[in-house]
């Protein structure tokens, strides 16, 4: 259970970071 909602926090993060990621590319494009 407590490996299952590890997990998913990760996944989480993972994808929070690929959303900044890909706000940052933006960011550098527009400049």
């Amino acid at each position: 259970m407590q490996r299952k909602i590890l997990h998913h926090n990760l996944e989480k993060f993972i994808d929070y970071f690929r959303n900044i990621g890909r706000e940052t590319e933006t960011i550098f494009e527009s400049c």
